[in-house]
């Protein structure tokens, strides 16, 4: 006995912990409260942040249940959202700020994940005429502000704004100099009026225009500027609008800023800084407005009170316009020279030509060779020093404010008729030199200048191709569980992504594909060329292999299924594609020979029972009959085979499918129950096992 007592106090707290709560099954009936249960599978990520929120959704519900028709127009009214939408953004938004929230408890099993929470009713409706409370004090400080004292005015509505917030609508009345009113119309109306006394203009830029020219991947040469001022009654007329918060977002594209939000100075001007641009598509444009959210008394995002504010304050707003590359346009001087066999006066020729060449083919800014000799005669230096110090191209660069000097070397060989055409490239800004790059060809005659003039658009366009390679950028998506392989033109690169700034020799079409276990293959094709794009950044999303696809494939055509769920990881099967190809092709063709000799002897078996009923003699009787059995027996064999061979062709299809859902493969990726495209279950009721197929296409 005391041994029994012993081990029931050692199991009991086990008993006790493995107990399902009461309240998973069935509310808690305590009028006092308002209970949200959330309920979550246990496989899937953040599966306690998912079963909080659907706790709390069940609460939000329940107090919007109770909240009046009234009250909620004050919020609707002004932001037009359904009955539903109230409890899901309005009372959601509240209550992810509330810490009345008590937590009862939690459990899980094997599948999901439970957990209970619940709001004392009374406590939440001593929160509500809190809220209502620091609402009037929050307002009555903006009853006694001067009209310059706009930036403080501001502060007081929104805080004001925020509680009401809490209210969810409820009227909240305080005594101004024209009596009671309602603080809900009133402060929607001043805020939407100081608002719209701000004056919002997009400062010109270096250039004296508001588009701005910007380059994928790299930050704005300059800032963005944003005048603001405010225009007040007589006699302050108008004042600039410093310490107003500013803040700048794309609308469309996509960047990165230092700080998104700037104060705006002494002089009424606001700056803000693009660290980097994010989005290749050649417009983008960004906005401008006062950020009223930095005047929240609570800084938690709050997603239907910040997309309110962010409304009033879109009443008074500017754009700036940015014009994006994909390759900064970087400023060059091409200098030709000859190292023997063209003249001076051809060389100049040539220089022409390999400066419209880069022209037709770049976005180069092309400064002229004559300013460099200009250099050069003021210094007095000759070409001489330009081909042969890398210290004097450097210095002519900077004179000139370029990024980069291409010395171009032309010689010929007399002798075995080559011409040579070699590149040397100089970066000015990072005082360095690339590889040198040599290119020849047999010229014809006796002058080779007019074999150079016809090369120099080849040799130019080759030569960029090496300044300017084609970059692309591949990621994979967060959902793919399974590494992803990288084909260029149907041949393995040996990658798995992310691939970052890969460089492709020649610029041209390539065709792309991404390959991964368990995954459909996906394939993009881009021109990669300085007229298209030469910079690719693209985020690989796969589409899942599925028993249903696998299913239908098979019924289309055996062995597709099983060819279709192979990769290779599970190269087998393929090739139980292949045998279940093989064997229908094989039912179906022995099948088809079959029929066709059917049909052929069925032929001689009509003709011989029509020449048997029409014998009169019975030598002829007799013989007619013994043909037509004869062939009759003939037809009855080759209908047996037949109908044996469609029945095995039959067979091979029927078995595919099967065989293509029953031994689909594991991919090492969780599914979750309600994502299964094929399930089996049993039901007890109808005491009988159910198939459910979910198709997607």
């Amino acid at each position: 006995m005391k041994n029994f007592l012993g081990i029931s106090l050692i199991l009991f707290p086990f008993i006790l912990y493995g107990q399902k709560p009461l309240w998973i099954n069935e509310v808690p009936n305590d009028a006092r409260y308002y209970h949200g249960i959330g309920q979550y599978q246990i496989n899937s990520s953040n599966y306690r942040e998912n079963a909080r929120n659907i706790s709390l959704k069940g609460i939000a519900f329940q107090i919007s249940s109770e909240i009046s028709v009234t009250s909620k127009t004050n919020l609707m009214s002004d932001n037009r959202i359904s009955n539903v939408e109230f409890s899901e953004k309005v009372v959601i938004s509240t209550l992810s700020n509330l810490k009345d929230i008590e937590f009862v408890g939690e459990y899980s099993d094997k599948k999901s994940y439970y957990v209970y929470y619940r709001l004392s009713k009374e406590n939440h409706r001593n929160q509500i005429e809190k809220a209502s409370n620091r609402a009037k004090e929050f307002f009555k400080p903006y009853l006694e502000r001067e009209p310059f004292e706009f930036v403080e005015k501001l502060s007081d509505l929104v805080k004001t704004y925020e509680q009401l917030h809490y209210t969810y609508g409820e009227p909240t009345e305080i005594l101004t100099d024209q009596g009671n009113k309602d603080l809900w119309p009133l402060v929607l109306t001043e805020l939407e009026n100081i608002i719209r006394t701000i004056s919002i203009k997009a400062e010109l830029g270096t250039k004296k225009t508001t588009k701005y020219k910007a380059v994928y991947g790299l930050p704005l040469d300059e800032a963005l500027k944003t005048k603001v001022s405010v225009v007040l009654p007589s006699p302050y007329n108008t004042l600039p609008g410093t310490d107003l918060p500013v803040e700048y977002m794309f609308i469309e594209g996509n960047g990165d800023f230092r700080i998104s939000t700037t104060m705006v100075d002494s002089r009424g001007i606001s700056e803000a800084y693009i660290s980097k641009i994010q989005d290749i598509r050649p417009s983008q444009i960004v906005k401008s407005y006062i950020n009223l959210k930095q005047f929240k008394e609570n800084p938690t995002p709050s997603a239907y009170f910040d997309t309110r504010l962010d409304k009033i304050s879109d009443y008074s707003n500017t754009t700036f316009s940015l014009e994006v590359s994909q390759r900064k346009n970087d400023v060059i001087v091409i200098y030709v020279k000859s190292s023997g066999g063209i003249s001076n006066v051809e060389v100049q020729k040539l220089n022409n030509v390999f400066e419209e060449a880069f022209s037709n083919i770049s976005e180069f800014e092309i400064v002229d060779r004559s300013r460099a000799e200009t250099i050069l005669m003021e210094r007095g230096e000759t070409s001489a020093d330009v081909c042969d110090s890398e210290e004097c191209r450097i210095r002519i660069g900077k004179t000139l404010q370029v990024d980069k000097f291409i010395l171009i070397d032309i010689r010929t060989s007399s002798s075995d008729k080559i011409l040579s055409c070699q590149f040397r490239l100089t970066d000015i800004n990072e005082g360095t030199f690339d590889d040198i790059r040599t290119y020849d060809a047999k010229y014809r005659g006796s002058s080779p200048v007019q074999t150079a003039i016809e090369l120099v658009p080849e040799w130019a366009t080759r030569y960029y191709n090496v300044l300017n390679p084609a970059i692309v950028n591949f990621t994979a998506n967060p959902n793919i569980k399974t590494p992803v392989n990288l084909y260029m033109n149907k041949k393995y690169m040996g990658m798995v992504l992310p691939v970052l700034d890969y460089s492709l020799d020649e610029h041209g079409t390539y065709d792309f594909s991404f390959q991964a276990s368990g995954y459909e293959q996906k394939e993009i094709r881009y021109n990669l060329t300085p007229l298209n794009q030469l910079v690719v950044n693209h985020e690989v999303v796969l589409t899942k292999k599925s028993r249903s696809k696998a299913m239908i494939r098979s019924l289309i055509y055996p062995g597709w299924g099983q060819a279709y769920s192979g990769d290779t990881s599970f190269p087998k099967r393929k090739t139980v594609g292949k045998i279940f190809s093989f064997a229908a092709i094989f039912s179906a063709s022995a099948a088809i020979g079959s029929w066709y000799s059917y049909f052929d002897i069925k032929t001689k078996y009509d003709q011989s029972y029509s020449n048997y009923k029409n014998s009169t003699l019975l030598p002829s009787i007799q013989s007619n009959k013994e043909t037509m059995r004869k062939h009759h027996g003939d037809m009855t064999s080759y209908q047996n085979i037949a109908i044996t061979l469609s029945s095995l062709y039959a067979g091979v299809w029927i078995v595919g499918a099967l065989e293509s859902i029953l031994r689909f493969p594991d991919y090492g990726f969780t599914t979750l129950d309600n994502e299964k495209d094929v399930k089996l279950s049993y039901d007890g009721e109808l005491s009988a096992t159910k198939i459910a197929i979910n198709v997607s296409f």
